[in-house]
């Protein structure tokens, strides 16, 4: 997108010597109108959250089948039964949804039990979503932002 000449003008009306160069800048003035469409409404974004919120819900549910936290951590035994923690009947995993609200990817679980597990509330912590401290893990970051300039490149074409 390289601005086009417009004039040259090599002397001014009064007489002096200066020198000035016009660039026609249409091309970056439409590239910000498109830019300003860049909203929950464009197709292209909101394929681009859902495509987001779609891998890491299935990253999360393919974390409790590894019995790990989102950044790779273990997560603590269970000593009341065997199996994995987390998995006695798949509701907690089941439940967990990602959805696109504007321009935000809301995850998470509706069963009132979930920030028990997720928070450690009188049960050892078995964290399955990000923690806003540690924020996200490199990976789910890498991911949203290699998923969001291809569709921001979609939605500038």
């Amino acid at each position: 997108m390289t601005p086009i000449i417009a004039r040259a003008i090599a002397a001014s009306s009064s007489g002096d010597r200066s020198i000035a160069l016009v660039a026609d800048t249409k091309q970056l003035q439409a590239l910000a109108a498109k830019v300003k469409k860049l909203g929950p409404n464009s197709p292209h974004i909101r394929a681009g959250l859902q495509e987001v919120a779609a891998l890491w819900e299935n990253r999360i549910k393919s974390n409790f089948r590894k019995s790990v936290n989102p950044y790779g951590e273990k997560w603590a035994d269970i000593k009341h039964r065997q199996g994995q923690p987390l998995i006695d009947t798949g509701m907690l995993r089941n439940s967990i949804s990602g959805e696109v609200r504007g321009l935000s990817i809301v995850l998470g679980s509706p069963l009132e039990y979930a920030d028990t597990h997720q928070n450690g509330i009188r049960v050892k912590q078995r964290m399955f979503l990000p923690s806003k401290e540690r924020g996200l893990p490199d990976k789910w970051k890498n991911e949203y932002v290699k998923i969001l300039i291809k569709n921001v490149e979609k939605a500038l074409a």
